[in-house]
């Protein structure tokens, strides 16, 4: 849909998320800095009220910049993702198993680190956007890798593959926020490398 379909609130919101007007990233990132003290604190429930209270912004401001809580999460959590894409330094040639770990290592970690902040998005009963929009983000990291990966299977959609496997990890890293299983950072990072494709890792079938 193009900024030029959309409702007029709606093509503000994108206009603002894409300024460098000073006011508006001031604006934006005490909303951003807010949430983070919330959590810093383990609020509960945080409400749009909680926010803009602890902002010192009012909700007209808030909602001209963020449709719901679910389109500022979605924000924040793709904001957070952005550092851990692939290095670029490191060749698809010499993709090997260590590398593909150092960067579901940093992903871990990132999780991790945060986790006190994502308990409290999971908390918050948002819609499956900000798990979509995550996938997303990690998708379109590694499909480039995907793409000229020497051990992508012929016929294999890299487009596809690598929805998969974001799809994959993120449920997995989800599952483990949720406290639906207890795990350590480096029992995560075990598991994901174990779960993740042979041809992907470049770890051989030894059992072939």
């Amino acid at each position: 849909m193009s900024i030029s379909e959309l409702s007029p609130i709606a093509a503000v919101r994108v206009t603002h998320g894409a300024s460098r007007d000073p006011r508006v990233r001031r604006t934006r990132e005490k909303i951003f800095r807010a949430v983070e003290t919330l959590v810093a604190r383990q609020c509960e429930d945080i409400s749009v009220t909680d926010i803009v209270h602890e902002a010192r912004v009012s909700k007209t401001s808030f909602y001209t910049h963020f449709a719901s809580l679910d389109e500022l999460a979605v924000q924040i959590v793709g904001d957070a993702y952005e550092h851990l894409g692939p290095d670029a330094e490191v060749s698809v040639e010499r993709d090997s198993f260590e590398n593909v770990r150092m960067r579901y290592r940093a992903l871990v970690e990132h999780y991790v680190q945060l986790r006190p902040f994502y308990v409290a998005v999971v908390a918050l009963h948002l819609s499956r956007a900000v798990h979509t929009n995550v996938v997303r983000a990690m998708a379109a990291d590694i499909e480039p890798l995907i793409t000229a990966h020497p051990g992508l299977p012929a016929g294999l959609r890299p487009e596809l593959a690598a929805s998969f496997i974001a799809s994959a990890v993120v449920g997995f890293l989800d599952e483990w926020i949720e406290d639906d299983f207890e795990a350590t950072p480096e029992e995560l990072l075990e598991h994901l490398m174990a779960l993740l494709p042979q041809w992907y890792t470049g770890v051989r079938d030894l059992t072939a």
